[in-house]
């Protein structure tokens, strides 16, 4: 690897595996690639990432791998700490920026949070190397998006409020801890009443771990219905099949070494992987649920398992038989499967309590919240600009993309 650490700040030619280092810490730069998820060190950033509450699966190796699918470039910041990796970040830009692009980071940087000293140290070099990969990748600013709760911390004094959001800044947030009965009687009266009865209209749910080309169409076509109906963008069918084929189940090496599981800080602890759950790979699940009452299908559903998070992310109904509440039934059963696949939280992936009328999640909040939970609000993404002369540095990009 080459060490860059000797260069003056602002020369610093960040090239493929370059090391920069801040005392205890040094940061690894992969350029333009990332850990190959079934290796050593892709099996610990995913534990990583997937135990970090201020994280989640966009940081991921397998959601790099949908995204270079997509054609973005990725480029991975790994750092780490006496040997053991201990944060860093996935970043996502688009091939072509005219030097207007964006470094994007959601549900990153992954930094011990609760260690503000250290987590500032390890920012420090994320940034340094980000300002210096943004001339190489077109870009001009860099954009996190941590699920930090508000306030903002201090430490983020670098970044101001982005204009957008690639996560929702607030959702939902239903317990899966205790029994099953817990959940159901942590409800509302409505959301229960509406479960029961969809159970006694004689609708069933089915659940498919892994989508094959028929349930993907079938979930598809009743998505785009929901989407007409209620006036909701839906991404193409080719993102949900690169979605399934990059989130494929891919096992656990059998020679996992034995210091994997422990603190995702020093590699201590007891080694037996309590917190991951109960399936068999560190990688992001697809589950499909879709509601059947006689004979037809009148509702979908798909969840992401990752770590101990299940979330709840596209879903529709048909227009007909929407007496039979498969709405209520679908989330119930993904709430029961995420529950005995070892999670302890359901996120209902955007909300808004005050129903605002410019909010894109305040028409699904009321049936949202009929399943009770904790409303959870996050700083939003937080971006810096590298250039001074911001307007400058656009004006330049827009000439440069008219003369192409």
């Amino acid at each position: 690897m080459t060490d860059c650490s000797q260069l003056t700040d602002g020369a610093r030619a960040i090239l493929p595996g370059a090391v920069i280092d801040n005392t205890d810490i040094r940061l690894e730069v992969l350029f333009d690639q990332f850990l190959e998820p079934l290796s050593i060190a892709g099996q610990r950033w995913e534990f990583l990432v997937s135990q970090s509450e201020a994280s989640g699966f966009m940081q991921s190796l397998y959601w790099a791998r949908l995204k270079q699918a997509q054609g973005m470039r990725v480029t991975q910041l790994i750092l780490r700490s006496g040997g053991d990796i201990i944060g860093g970040a996935l970043l996502y830009t688009a091939p072509r920026n005219n030097g207007a692009g964006i470094l994007s980071a959601p549900d990153g940087p992954v930094l011990p949070w609760a260690d503000a000293a250290l987590a500032g140290r390890g920012l420090s070099l994320i940034m340094e190397a980000a300002e210096s990969l943004a001339p190489k990748l077109g870009v001009m600013s860099f954009r996190i998006e941590p699920r930090l709760p508000l306030p903002v911390p201090k430490l983020l004094r670098e970044f101001g409020r982005s204009l957008s959001d690639q996560n929702p800044q607030e959702t939902l947030f239903v317990s899966l801890a205790g029994q099953v009965e817990d959940i159901l009687s942590s409800m509302r009266h409505k959301g229960r009443y509406n479960i029961a009865q969809s159970a006694k209209r004689g609708v069933r749910v089915l659940e498919e771990p892994a989508g094959s080309p028929e349930s993907l169409r079938r979930f598809y076509g009743l998505l785009s219905e929901a989407g007409v109906r209620n006036g909701f963008l839906v991404e193409p069918f080719e993102f949900f099949e690169d979605l399934v084929e990059a989130f494929s189940e891919d096992s656990l090496p059998s020679d996992l070494p034995s210091d994997l599981s422990g603190s995702p800080l020093t590699g201590e602890g007891d080694h037996s992987l309590p917190a991951v759950g109960k399936t068999s790979s560190l990688a992001p699940q697809i589950r499909f649920f879709f509601a059947e009452l006689d004979g037809e299908t009148i509702g979908a559903l798909l969840m992401v398992v990752y770590g101990r998070r299940a979330t709840y992310l596209y879903g529709g109904v048909s227009g007909r038989r929407r007496e039979a509440m498969s709405g209520y039934a679908l989330q119930w059963a993904a709430m029961q499967s995420a529950w005995t696949l070892g999670c302890v939280e359901y996120d209902m992936y955007g909300y808004d309590q005050f129903r605002s009328p410019d909010n894109e999640y305040a028409r699904f909040s009321q049936f949202k919240e009929q399943f009770g939970g904790d409303v959870r609000r996050f700083i939003g993404a937080q971006e810096h600009y590298f250039v001074e002369d911001l307007a400058g540095a656009v004006i330049k990009a827009i000439k440069q993309a008219n003369l192409t």
